[in-house]
């Protein structure tokens, strides 16, 4: 900022001397953190302004946060540089260093980068020509076929493909070809890979070009052993809640067939009862508690078919009919089956 020393800058006031602004960094927006502010500060009476690019960061010190403010360089250095790359003079220009290339900043990659990303990715990678003749993966294709990178380039495309799937898979090459950018909309294939031991994999792929009327494809393996396997386990425990819930339907109409015989022959001596058929009961009481009987097990009958009416929601075989239904009757009825509890607990 134009001091000599740290000394120099206390002594003008320290961080009070500088004009701290918002800026714009002329690197990559994405390139290191913090937040890019302009410096400012006046030299030599107020006549002269320094300035430069910094970034404003929030770190740690001591055990507790601060502030860091990270100079980058002065907007009068960039001015020079590019006075000097523009300098027509050739003796300027043999006077100049030969500079070695700058690292690629934060957010360029180079192809050494690229490389590394596409060496991570969990699908497998593969490019090759328009025979089919592979020329470079990554080392996920390695994984999933089993073979070495040296290995794997002495291959072509149709090695790696069960003998079924090959046809497919070069019909999908040649609509590749020639399709051009279409091809990009396409979602790719299902087919069966053939792994260097023999084995049959099932695998999703996806070609390309890797760049407009190129010579050169891609395609993007990705194994489907786990998803199939998972869809497998899936209509496996689908099976077996049916086959539970038709067991426990079967169970239901067992335990139904076996209540409805004696609940009939108690509903059914309960209404000869009632009705007096062989002779008189004796006591309007005997009446009554021979229609509770009747209620009781019409009840019982009742719940029994609700039961069964639970197994079909569960499975959806369940067919709903909407009826009419005497509200009154249906208070009675309930009124008549809670009435002893009641009376027992003085309600």
């Amino acid at each position: 900022m134009g001091h000599d020393s740290l000394h120099a800058l206390e002594a003008a006031g320290g961080l009070d001397a500088l004009y701290v602004e918002p800026g714009v960094s002329q690197a990559s927006s994405t390139s290191g953190t913090g937040t890019p502010v302009t410096i400012s500060a006046n030299q030599n009476g107020d006549t002269e302004q320094v300035s430069a690019e910094a970034r404003l960061h929030t770190i740690t010190w001591d055990d507790d946060s601060a502030l860091a403010l990270i100079f980058s360089r002065t907007l009068d250095e960039d001015t020079a540089v590019a006075a000097a790359s523009s300098d027509p003079e050739p003796e300027a220009a043999a006077a100049e260093p030969v500079l070695a290339p700058a690292p690629p900043q934060a957010g360029h990659a180079d192809a050494e980068e690229l490389g590394a990303i596409l060496d991570t990715a969990a699908e497998g990678i593969i490019m090759f020509d328009a025979e089919g003749q592979i020329h470079s993966c990554n080392r996920s294709a390695e994984a999933l076929f089993g073979y070495d990178g040296d290995e794997l380039v002495m291959h072509n495309l149709a090695d790696l493909f069960a003998p079924e799937s090959r046809h497919g898979i070069f019909d999908y090459l040649a609509s590749v070809k020639s399709s051009g950018v279409a091809s990009l909309l396409d979602h790719g294939r299902e087919t069966l890979g053939r792994v260097r031991q023999g084995g049959i994999i099932p695998l999703s792929v996806t070609m390309g070009r890797t760049r407009a009327d190129g010579p050169n494809f891609f395609a993007v393996f990705r194994d489907l052993s786990q998803t199939r396997k998972n869809e497998s386990e899936l209509r496996e425990a689908r099976r077996l809640a049916e086959r539970a819930a038709n067991a426990k339907t079967d169970m239901l109409a067992r335990i139904s067939h076996e209540l409805r015989t004696p609940l009939n022959a108690i509903i059914g001596f309960a209404e000869v009862m009632i009705g007096e058929r062989f002779g008189t009961l004796g006591n309007e009481r005997y009446v009554e508690y021979m229609k509770d009987i009747r209620a009781s097990g019409e009840r019982v009958i009742a719940i029994v078919n609700d039961l069964l009416d639970l197994s079909r929601i569960e499975t959806g075989k369940l067919d709903l009919a909407f009826t009419s239904q005497n509200l009154n009757e249906m208070v009675e009825s309930c009124v008549a089956v809670m009435q002893p509890q009641a009376n027992r607990e003085r309600i």
